[in-house]
């Protein structure tokens, strides 16, 4: 029986929700799957939207991560800025991250881009975002779209043997372009196969650069070391 594309109720009532709560705010809302989080996220603008692509889920460095958390934070000591985390991320070396994004202030300098945590931890750190952290990254960001929707493709499907079979093939390799992989695994469906790459490069187990051209088959990938 073909997976239904039809959007469960609970999801149904919390897009309501989202879009209601905007008041008269003019902006985009999303709603996207996460592979790294195995769950759906509505994210309230365009640039939330760039910020859950290119610093959440397709960064190599992070394990997971919790978009605008609703568990009570310490007040008392952390920067003001952090008010209202956005996210709260875990890192894959075991550190914590909390991020927040500022939009109505003139440009941070660097040195405005961390700040004390709201835990006061070590093993935590802060960063803010603003404005110059996304003007020039938004066409890279839609190219990932591009990725992650493959993912959600293959939402929920093991796909055992496809899986192994690309991470033998690619190991093996150890680089090349999307094309030879394809062709490597012409004995299962291409949209599956390109859901799998699509998930080794959200998982961090290669590594894709789209910043200056698109997901194709001439899109170049490398291995990761230690993989």
């Amino acid at each position: 029986m073909p997976k239904s594309r039809t959007l469960p109720s609970r999801t149904r009532a919390n897009v309501l929700r989202a879009y209601r709560s905007r008041g008269r705010l003019n902006r985009n809302l999303w709603l996207v799957y996460s592979l790294k989080t195995n769950r759906d996220w509505i994210l309230g603008s365009d640039r939330h939207l760039v910020h859950w692509i290119l610093f959440l889920e397709t960064n190599p460095d992070v394990r997971s991560f919790d978009i605008e958390p609703t568990d009570a934070l310490p007040t008392d000591g952390h920067d003001d800025r952090l008010n209202d985390i956005d996210a709260v991320v875990q890192l894959k070396d075991g550190r914590r991250e909390y991020h927040k994004l500022i939009f109505n202030t003139s440009a941070l300098d660097q040195k405005e881009q961390s700040a004390k945590t709201p835990d006061n931890s070590a093993d935590s750190s802060a960063r803010i975002f603003s404005e110059t952290d996304f003007e020039s990254r938004g066409d890279e960001a839609m190219r990932w779209l591009k990725v992650l929707c493959y993912c959600e493709t293959i939402r929920d499907e093991l796909q055992s043997d496809a899986t192994v079979a690309a991470i033998t093939i690619m190991r093996g390799l150890g680089r090349g372009t999307i094309g030879d992989v394809l062709e490597s695994l012409r004995d299962f469906d291409p949209e599956i196969a390109k859901g799998i790459i699509s998930r080794m490069a959200v998982l961090g187990d290669i590594d894709l650069d789209l910043s200056s051209s698109g997901f194709t088959l001439r899109s170049s990938w490398i291995w990761r070391s230690g993989k």
